[in-house]
This record gives structure tokens, C-alpha cells and sequence, in this order.
């Protein structure tokens, strides 16, 4: 069975998706999320995968702003790619 247009992608943590990739964000777990809420990053922001670090890291960007997170932190990010 193929996916159609309308049907929405499944959710994927933020490590396990391609640079390029938007994302709508579905939650923020662990230890991070009180700092990456204070930076903006919070369910329902769409934030773009810019970079991969040689770490696993990624760099990311959400309302103007650019931010990287940890290869741990990247695996406490879940969302949706988005078009």
C-alpha cells in the first residue's frame, strides 16, 4: 500500500532524519527540554534540519533563529516532516 498526498507522515525522532528535512514538532523529552523550550523550540514549531555534526549533533532552524543540539539531544526531539 502507497502513502497519498493527504496522508500525513509519521512522526520520527529529529537523529533518525535527513539535513533538508522540516519538521513539525510533536514533543521535547528529557533533560533538555526546559532549555530548548526557553529557546523556542516547543511542540508545534516547524524547525529545519540544516546540518549534521561529525558528533551526530544537528543544527537547526526555527523562527529566525539557529541553534544546535547534541546527538542525545537530537534523539529527545520527535516530529512530523512537513512539506
Amino acid at each position: 500500500m502507497t502513502a497519498s498526498a493527504s496522508t500525513p507522515s509519521p512522526a520520527a525522532w529529529l537523529a533518525d532524519l535527513p539535513c533538508g528535512t522540516q519538521v513539525c514538532v510533536d514533543s521535547v523529552i528529557g533533560t533538555t527540554q526546559g532549555r530548548l523550550h526557553e529557546l523556542g523550540l516547543r511542540p508545534g514549531v516547524v524547525v529545519r534540519i540544516l546540518h549534521k555534526t561529525h558528533g551526530g549533533g544537528r543544527l537547526l532552524a526555527f523562527d529566525g533563529s539557529r541553534i544546535a543540539v547534541s546527538a542525545a539531544g537530537a534523539r529527545e526531539i520527535r516530529g512530523a516532516p512537513v512539506q
